[in-house]
């Protein structure tokens, strides 16, 4: 099986390629390009940047100067996400079966532009999760789905030409979670393999952004409490990160970026280490797109000592207009220091758009049909040193449904 699907990968970034060639602007096209207002989707959000000004709203990555022009004065968005499924599968031998909803979520953002040159917003963010912890009894009544608040701040952005820098303060998203997954696909059939416990989605802090050169080259700072978006502040120390992230290409038809972080960080009462290093690349094209993502803690889950590790390749593209296949491997290391601590995923999914073709990112109905094989290092399981329950095989049916609502206001 892990032939075949590093089969199906292989084939699908050779596809990636062809299209990415076939699709090529001419010389012509490409500098009449340049001028205008380009964008990555971002499926973990669901909205790409374009001259419309639409997507000014959310105050996206890829803003440019030619859409700051054109975007109206005063815009309000709300969109909302949905992935729900049923799977089916063994864990050592045992047959299971659950239909679940693995993401709902409801964001509203709006913006306004307050002169040529500054703009603000807000946003918000609600999320549906258990009421019980992995690791709690009890819940609410029980185990009941409940919302919270994910994300809650206020932004404010200032253009410089061709360079534009903005701040967030509050409730504000993982800064290296949002960048990444603009090259990422497959939300729906599971979040990025740094996601939890590697980095928590949000965390009460302050975020400064800048880009220039057209989107080319841009530089994150995050200063953050460091305990998530569940816990307040344990120790005086904060977490601080860098990223920088380059697009040698900023295409229509190709965009290539790479991202580069390190973070220092520190959690609990004890001030433990919790520093992390990562990078990330991703490739996108109207009809595929590849990543990889390498990710090395210093410091997991309150153990200062612990070092731990992930590693992670997908690709994703649209064989026919209305369907396409997807792939997708992980390798997580618990723990650098102990023995047969490695865990395994495999995916491999066939998927249809519902709607329209090519389903895009702000408005889709998408059905995956997937397989998926976890495989745990006798130490890395629920059950340390019993293979039997370490082998789990599990088929997957699962929905990707987005939409968005938008209003705005001209002058």
């Amino acid at each position: 099986m892990k032939r075949l699907v590093l089969s199906i990968l292989i084939g699908l970034a050779s596809a990636s390629a062809a299209w990415a060639e076939e699709t090529a602007p001419s010389p012509d096209a490409a500098e009449g390009a340049e001028d205008q207002t380009r964008g990555e989707s971002a499926p973990g959000d669901g909205v790409a940047d374009s001259p419309s000004g639409s997507s000014l709203c959310d105050e996206r990555d890829r803003l440019q100067a030619a859409a700051w022009s054109a975007a109206e004065p005063r815009c309000a968005r709300v969109t909302g996400q949905v992935f729900a499924g049923y799977r089916d599968g063994s864990v050592g031998g045992e047959r299971g079966s659950e239909f679940s909803i693995d993401r709902a979520e409801l964001a509203g953002a709006a913006s306004w532009r307050a002169s040529e040159r500054l703009r603000g917003g807000v946003r918000g963010r609600l999320q549906a999760i258990r009421s019980a912890g992995p690791q709690s009894l009890f819940g609410i009544d029980g185990d009941s789905i409940v919302m919270r608040v994910i994300e809650a701040y206020g932004q404010g952005g200032i253009r410089f030409d061709a360079t534009y820098v903005r701040a967030r303060l509050g409730l504000v998203p993982e800064r290296w979670l949002e960048l990444v997954e603009q090259g990422y696909e497959l939300r729906a059939l599971g979040p990025l393999a740094s996601d939890q416990p590697f980095f928590e989605r949000a965390d009460l802090g302050a975020t400064i952004s800048a880009l220039a050169w057209d989107g080319r080259l841009g530089v994150d700072i995050s200063v953050v409490n460091g305990e998530g978006p569940a816990q307040r502040e344990q120790n005086l120390g904060k977490n601080t990160t860098g990223i920088v992230t380059l697009r040698p290409i900023v295409r229509d038809a190709l965009t290539w970026s790479a991202h580069v972080g390190y973070r220092d960080g520190s959690t609990g009462v004890a001030s433990g280490r919790d520093h992390r290093l990562a990078f990330a690349s991703t490739l996108r094209t109207p009809r595929a797109t590849a990543g990889i993502e390498f990710v090395r803690a210093f410091g997991l889950e309150d153990q200062a000592d612990r070092r731990a590790q992930v590693t992670s390749a997908w690709a994703s593209a649209r064989a026919l207009p209305y369907a396409g296949l997807a792939g997708r491997v992980d390798r997580i290391d618990h723990d650098l220091d102990l023995a047969d601590t490695s865990a395994y995923r495999i995916t491999a999914s066939v998927f249809g758009d519902l709607l329209a073709p090519g389903g895009e990112a702000e408005h889709r109905l998408r059905l995956y049909l997937a397989y998926q094989h976890e495989r745990f290092g006798d130490s890395a399981g629920a059950v340390a040193g019993a293979p039997e329950a370490l082998d789990v095989h599990r088929a997957l049916v699962q929905l990707d449904a987005r939409g968005a609502f938008y209003s705005s206001q001209r002058e």
